[in-house]
């Protein structure tokens, strides 16, 4: 086989890899001896690192929203949104739909949370998957502490980037069936449930 058709394998065996997130260490040591030097170079360059394990990565998710609830119990919006991308989305499906973009749009909704004497955001991930070398996809279940200590629960997923160096959320959807902000309550009308009584 000429040089030229083996580069085109090797480069296509890369991109397949690179592709599925995985490190470059299986290339054929018969191609990588047929291809010209430069070609090997970029090879070696290119690599990437081990996938994380499961458990490493469902930790990895679960302290980043450890982080974010106790932002919000402390009320410190600066904090909780620093977690958060620049240009993150923050979806909510029910009881009402919203999108909110950007780290000021998400304090906005945090704030109103806080208003509405909402004092914790418990998230539980249930599960935690990478999807490319800096992006992870998670999801699970939480519960909102409203007035009176009483739970509203419902479920999210979020997608998870490596952001300057660090995970951040980068995407957020949630939803759940009980209304508790001002602007859910008087949205909903007679469409939503009253009351906190929590679903799993």
């Amino acid at each position: 086989m000429s040089n030229p058709a083996m580069t085109a394998r090797t480069k296509l065996a890369l991109g397949m890899v690179i592709a599925l997130g995985g490190p470059v260490t299986c290339i054929p040591t018969l191609l990588a001896e047929q291809l010209p030097p430069n070609t090997q170079i970029v090879l070696m360059e290119q690599a990437l690192p081990q996938s994380a394990s499961q458990g490493e990565m469902r930790a990895i998710a679960s302290n980043l929203n450890a982080q974010r609830s106790e932002y919000y119990r402390k009320g410190d919006w600066n904090g909780l949104t620093s977690l958060y991308t620049p240009d993150a989305n923050f979806i909510q499906l029910a009881p009402v739909y919203h999108a909110w973009q950007g780290r000021d749009q998400i304090r906005q909704h945090m704030q109103e949370l806080k208003d509405a004497k909402a004092s914790d955001l418990v998230l539980t991930v249930m599960s935690a998957d990478m999807v490319a070398p800096d992006k992870m996809r998670v999801g699970g279940d939480y519960y909102v502490v409203t007035q009176g200590g009483q739970k509203a629960y419902g479920h999210f997923t979020q997608v998870l980037r490596i952001d300057g160096g660090t995970w951040k959320i980068a995407s957020h959807t949630f939803a759940r069936p009980e209304p508790i902000t001002a602007a859910e309550v008087g949205a909903c009308g007679l469409g939503c449930k009253t009351g906190f009584r929590g679903y799993h």
